[in-house]
């Protein structure tokens, strides 16, 4: 995990939920920069990504928030035919 997933990270921890806006003021990278990371992150299962209700017009909001354990994990096992994936959810 490299050090702007980190920041990102224990800025959500401990049951904090925050928008993209205030993240975005809070990390010091950009828009672009900060938005990859959080999709990644969301892939993944580190965090977790929820729409806000519409005020107007614009597109959407987000909240974001970390989990304590990731829902998704990919684990290497070797078989005697070679390396296999299993995906566990």
């Amino acid at each position: 995990m490299d050090p702007i997933d980190e920041k990102i990270i224990s800025l959500l921890r401990d049951d904090k939920t925050m928008r993209f806006e205030e993240l975005l003021s809070k990390v010091g990278y950009s828009h672009n920069t900060l938005r990859l990371h959080l999709n990644k992150l969301t892939d993944e299962g580190v965090i977790l990504k929820s729409k806000l209700p519409s005020e107007g017009h614009g597109g959407p909001s987000f909240m974001y928030s970390a989990v304590s354990r990731p829902k998704r994990v990919t684990v290497a096992r070797l078989t005697s035919h070679g390396c296999g994936f299993v995906e566990f959810r």
